[in-house]
């Protein structure tokens, strides 16, 4: 009877967090098909593909020298260009033409000799280059959450 009374009360306080704020203005995003997809790859829950050029690289924070973002730039700011496709339980809504703060969870350096055992291997991005990646959504305390990129795709500049 506990474990019943509990699953009720945890579904009572998830619909109402779920709810949106009032006078909260919300743009619909522009979605396209992606035409970048390898092997018929697709978002998942909690995914957004995107397509983005890295307008700044955020300094480190000096806090921390020992873990791989202590010593490598892990965190950028990436203007969203696209937006091909979210998987369910994304909440936050990316909104083309927009700047977001952005994690990079293998850095923004290339991993080649940084992560040997990494395939396939980033060749590491700069201010000014284009790339697509599946965007994970994470949440965050006090606010909505972030975005972390596992792996991106370089576009070749023309």
């Amino acid at each position: 009877m506990r474990k019943v009374v509990s699953l009720l009360i945890f579904f009572c306080i998830a619909c109402n967090v779920a709810k949106p704020a009032k006078n909260k203005v919300v743009a619909e995003p522009v979605v396209t098909k992606w035409s970048g997809a390898r092997d018929g790859m697709s978002s998942g829950p909690g995914t957004c593909m995107i397509k983005g050029v890295i307008t700044e690289i955020l300094p480190l924070s000096g806090l921390d020298t020992v873990s791989l973002c202590g010593k490598n730039p892990c965190k950028a700011k990436v203007k969203v260009l696209e937006v091909y496709e979210c998987g369910s339980s994304v909440t936050i809504t990316l909104i083309v033409g927009k700047i977001e703060e952005m994690d990079f969870a293998f850095t923004l350096n290339n991993t080649t000799s940084l992560l040997p055992g990494l395939k396939p291997a980033m060749s590491g991005l700069k201010v000014g280059d284009t790339f697509t990646a599946n965007a994970q959504q994470r949440l965050k305390p006090g606010g909505d959450g972030e975005f972390v990129i596992f792996h991106y795709d370089p576009i070749a500049s023309r």
